[in-house]
């Protein structure tokens, strides 16, 4: 395995709580991106566990379509659709737009925004945003997908985001680890919504 490719990489880490009779619960997850440590050697390591629990199915699933361009270090980005979003509104619906920042070793550096899609719990977008990279800014990048719910009169509402990256949960960073080693291949997954502070 290329020393190289092994520092993209990163290890997963799931707590469970063991049940005899019904199924285990996750109490957190680690993630632990292998750039960023020593692995020539022995590492001890103290790392604080993060809450792994999601309101799976309430908030609804966003589609995302991820194609990377080796050749240009063009990244992009298709928010293509919602499905059953949760209702934000007292009229049972939502107005969702989405809204997509760069974060580069935790800072958010820019943000994208698809139009509003007015009462519609099940929005299409196909919108497009592109994003240019160096390899080694690849490794420290994340994508920071937040629906949210346009309110005319009050505060604008968060319904639920994901975090697409290498130092994302399980399925996120499967994604972006197949646009990685697929180079110029639209790669294009489900993902449900989770609630972040």
């Amino acid at each position: 395995f290329p020393f190289q490719k092994l520092l993209s990489r990163c290890l997963y880490f799931q707590i469970y709580d063991y049940d005899r009779f019904t199924r285990d619960d996750v109490i957190g997850e680690v993630i632990l991106p292998l750039a960023s440590i020593d692995i020539s050697g022995t590492v001890i390591l103290w790392k604080k566990i993060s809450s792994a629990k999601s309101s799976e199915g309430k908030l609804g699933s966003i589609k995302i379509s991820l194609c990377y361009n080796p050749k240009t270090g063009i990244i992009l980005i298709n928010v293509v659709e919602c499905k059953h979003l949760k209702s934000k509104d007292i009229t049972g619906s939502s107005d969702p737009y989405v809204k997509i920042w760069l974060l580069q070793e935790n800072k958010r550096i820019c943000k994208y925004k698809t139009p509003i899609q007015m009462r519609n719990l099940n929005p299409i977008y196909n919108c497009k945003f592109e994003i240019k990279l160096t390899y080694e800014q690849i490794r420290k990048t994340s994508i920071e997908i937040i629906v949210m719910d346009y309110d005319r009169l009050g505060r604008n509402e968060k319904i639920g985001q994901i975090n697409i990256g290498p130092r994302s949960g399980t399925l996120e960073m499967q994604h972006w680890n197949e646009m990685i080693s697929n180079g110029r291949v639209e790669i294009t997954k489900w993902h449900i919504l989770k609630k972040y502070p």
